[in-house]
């Protein structure tokens, strides 16, 4: 049983890193998908400054691109949206990962504490009897 228990909090805790991971991961993409939106609001900013410059032929195409750019930033709000919603979901295969992995550890710990009484109360048992028998004799040389 103390292998099965030793396997079990391996597997568990194997679990707690994989959500760590996927946590990362997701972290990562949705930190990509705001540079994306950050360097799209600075091109558009640079397109702006391009349209103010030549207004005849900026302000015309100006206003095609400030359109495909609300489009492009409403996917990548979207995105990201869903994205946030897999991030909260992962934290709780985390957590749900970190609670399983804890019940594991408490119960092998327990395990531990037992096996190291037994072995004392053995040790005792021992120590005990080699007193006895000192003591025995001890008394069988007086007499």
């Amino acid at each position: 049983m103390a292998k099965k228990l030793k396997s079990l909090l391996r597997i568990s805790e194997w679990n707690v890193d994989q959500a760590h991971r996927k946590i990362r991961l997701l972290n990562s993409e949705v930190h990509n998908l705001e540079m994306q939106m950050d360097q799209l609001n600075k091109q558009e900013l640079v397109e702006k400054d391009i349209a103010t410059a030549q207004p005849i032929e900026g302000g015309f195409s100006f206003g095609i691109y400030a359109e495909q750019a609300k489009k492009i930033r409403y996917e990548l709000l979207e995105k990201i949206k869903k994205l946030n919603l897999k991030v909260e979901a992962a934290r709780e295969e985390l957590r749900l990962a970190y609670l399983e992995a804890k019940k594991y550890e408490i119960a092998q710990r327990k395990r531990d504490e037992i096996t190291q009484l037994e072995a004392d109360r053995g040790e005792q048992a021992d120590l005990d009897e080699v007193g006895i028998i000192g003591y025995i004799n001890k008394k069988s040389q007086v007499f």
